[in-house]
């Protein structure tokens, strides 16, 4: 093997020593013409695949398993640069891991060969080779021995890479966020590990952190592309926070210039020429051309939108340099359409013409290059399909008379039957049509009377709820507060049992008024169409109100208002959200005893805004939590007036599915309640 090596080294350094003077002798010609030109990038290209090739062949010469991640960087180095190089370098993974039974090679593998066919646009192979990597990695995720669980995230975002490409961008988030799923089940502690390990052997291409990093940031990539920008946003900033910690200037530089798409986007230029300014920087520092190209060419196009011509022409001579070492045609003819575009800004219209036929000029050999393949695979079919085509167009001709001939008659005797039929239902109708319109009649008359039945008992319905709410609410509320002036008075020592009386008659009626309170609210829940108007409510307000019109309550029972208010609004309908806080409070009020505690919170959790109540009262049963939940209906009794009906939970569950909003109920007997509400 050794001898193998010296000798291929050999022969690469004579080829490399002939060529290397070729390139001088052209690049000291004064005649720099087209042809010149091409010559000159030949032989730089075959050098830097001679390059290629003694790194690789001195790399397979290796015994440790460090060799295939420094293979699988070099090929991911070179798989636009040089794709032949790479899709051998993919091959020899292969062969090796699998010879060495090494799982991570593998499925490197199997990703790299991912990368390159995605580069080439053929998307069938790279899905095939991808899915690959997926089943090793399931089969062996588990195994602590495999050390494969990044890899298997990072083959989810090559995927995710792939559908973006095809613009197909609910699908790259769906696998955008799988790979964020693995990366995240990471403890700190692996991190901190791994970020030692890669600071002292440099043992990955990326660190765990920084390929979140990447999953994050991609994930905020296909919420710009879908236009939702403040969840592009929020992952671009979390992405970013990590990055500037880990020093990914590769990534870092990728999300500076998503955020200055974002600014564009919101018509922020200023912004977005900063961002993209530092993009730029970064992108040239590190010598990634092909993120410089997408650089310049969004520099030059905020650049045009804010009319600053100044550095336009630098711009463009970079790029047409740099788009051409890197055979990038798409981004070339982007490159003359906006030049052509600042030309005519500037009032030169042939040269901006002349601009815009160099730019079809490279589609269309674009467009040449993507149809040869077919063209190619079409040919001979067209050839054997011509000569079927002359071998049966004689036989076609005889049997169109025959066919023709047998196809009329065929015709009359249908048009015959046809009408014969058309005839036969047409009496049938007739007769039946009389007797249908009196049933008709009959049938109407009934509906009209049902209808009229159905208006008395809605008005009947609408009579009852007025009274109830009017003739019984308001005596019930009087008497409630007449025991409570009662109960006001100075306690006579003689008059124990008939102070305890009055107590139970104070709580029975306070619970009998907020019972009625919370039917005609649940009656009305039922049998309106009740208008939601959203807008940010103030919950400290509202938590304030509410519980001054209970202060004597709670101060009774000496109760303490514990808030946590991690946000200060919740964007809901007010008046809803005033009726569900009432209800959840007073029911915490009504359960928790003397010296307990009631905590409200509010919090965010992706898109939801969370409020939670917790008190330390008695508690539910699960039966009683599911009852409430699914609204089983359960009768009313004494025991329910005094000890509570359930009925405002209920109307919480209500209005709650009207705002489309979700509950969880904790309880345990005895230990208290939580309820949490995700609007």
């Amino acid at each position: 093997m050794q001898t193998k090596l010296l000798l291929n080294l050999c022969l690469y350094l004579l080829v490399s020593i002939f060529l290397s003077a070729q390139l001088n002798s052209f690049q000291r010609s004064k005649v720099y013409d087209e042809s010149n030109t091409l010559k000159i990038r030949a032989v730089t290209d075959t050098l830097e695949q001679i390059q290629g090739f003694i790194v690789f062949d001195s790399l397979l010469s290796r015994t440790d398993t460090m060799k295939y991640f420094h293979l699988y960087c070099m090929g991911r180095d070179y798989a636009q640069l040089n794709p032949k190089l790479s899709y051998s370098i993919s091959d020899s993974i292969l062969i090796h891991s699998q010879r060495d039974n090494y799982i991570r090679g593998i499925i490197s593998a199997y990703n790299l060969r991912g990368i390159l066919y995605t580069y080439e646009d053929d998307y069938v192979k790279a899905v095939t080779n991808l899915k690959e990597a997926i089943l090793i990695g399931e089969n062996n995720l588990n195994n602590p021995s495999a050390s494969i669980k990044d890899k298997y995230g990072c083959t989810f975002y090559y995927l995710g890479d792939l559908y973006l490409k095809r613009n197909d961008y609910y699908v790259a988030l769906g696998y955008y966020q799988k790979s964020l799923e693995v990366f995240r089940s990471f403890s700190e502690s692996d991190l901190l590990k791994e970020d030692l390990n890669f600071t002292l052997t440099s043992y990955a291409f990326s660190t765990i952190r920084e390929d979140k990093a990447y999953a994050m940031y991609s994930i905020g990539r296909c919420y710009l592309q879908l236009n939702q920008l403040d969840s592009a946003n929020h992952y671009l900033m979390k992405s970013n926070e990590i990055v500037k910690k880990t020093h990914y200037d590769r990534l870092q530089s990728s999300i500076y210039h998503s955020f200055s798409i974002l600014n564009l986007a919101k018509g922020d230029t200023v912004s977005a020429l900063e961002y993209i300014t530092k993009s730029l920087e970064r992108t040239l520092h590190n010598n990634l051309n092909e993120f410089t190209i997408y650089n310049y060419l969004k520099l030059m196009e905020i650049n045009l939108a804010r009319k600053d011509f100044s550095d336009i022409d630098f711009i463009y001579s970079n790029l047409i340099k740099l788009t051409y070492k890197m055979n990038m045609l798409n981004e070339k003819a982007r490159t003359h359409q906006l030049y052509s575009e600042y030309l005519y800004d500037i009032y030169k219209p042939v040269e901006a013409y002349n601009e815009l036929k160099k730019a079809n000029v490279v589609r269309l050999k674009l467009a040449d290059e993507d149809k040869s393949r077919e063209f190619g695979k079409l040919e001979a079919g067209i050839k054997y399909q011509k000569s079927l085509y002359n071998m049966k167009l004689k036989s076609i001709k005889a049997k169109e008379e025959e066919q023709r001939l047998t196809s009329q008659l065929y015709f009359t005797v249908a048009i015959a039957i046809l009408l014969l039929l058309i005839a036969a239902v047409i009496l049938v109708y007739a007769r039946k049509n009389k007797q249908l319109n009196s049933e008709l009649t009959i049938a109407n008359d009934e509906l009209e009377q049902a209808n009229t039945k159905l208006s008395e008992l809605n008005n009947t319905k609408t009579k009852l709820f007025g009274i109830i709410s009017h003739d019984l609410r308001n005596p019930i509320n009087e008497f409630d507060i007449s025991v409570k002036n009662l109960l006001n008075y100075p306690p006579q020592p003689n008059n124990t049992q008939k102070n305890s009386t009055l107590k139970n008659l104070s709580e029975s009626a306070s619970n009998i008024h907020k019972l009625l309170n919370s039917l005609l609210e649940w009656a009305e829940s039922q049998f309106k169409d009740i208008s939601i108007n959203k807008s940010d409510v103030d919950i400290e307000k509202v938590i304030n109100r509410i519980t001054s019109l209970n202060k004597s309550q709670i101060d009774a029972k000496n109760i303490r208002i514990v808030t946590d208010l991690k946000i200060p609004t919740i964007h809901t309908d007010p008046n809803i959200l005033h009726t569900i806080v009432r209800n959840l409070i007073q029911n915490s009020i009504k359960y928790t005893p003397s010296g307990g505690v009631i905590t409200i919170s509010t919090s965010t959790e992706d898109d939801f805004e969370i409020l939670d109540i917790s008190d330390s009262g008695k508690g539910m049963t699960q039966v009683q939590i599911d009852a409430i939940l699914q609204n089983s209906h359960y009768q009313i009794n004494f025991d329910d007036i005094k000890t509570g009906s359930g009925f405002g939970l209920r109307l919480v569950k209500d209005y709650l599915d009207q705002l489309d909003s979700n509950i969880i109920i904790e309880s345990t007997p005895d230990v208290g309640t939580s309820i949490t509400i995700y609007f």
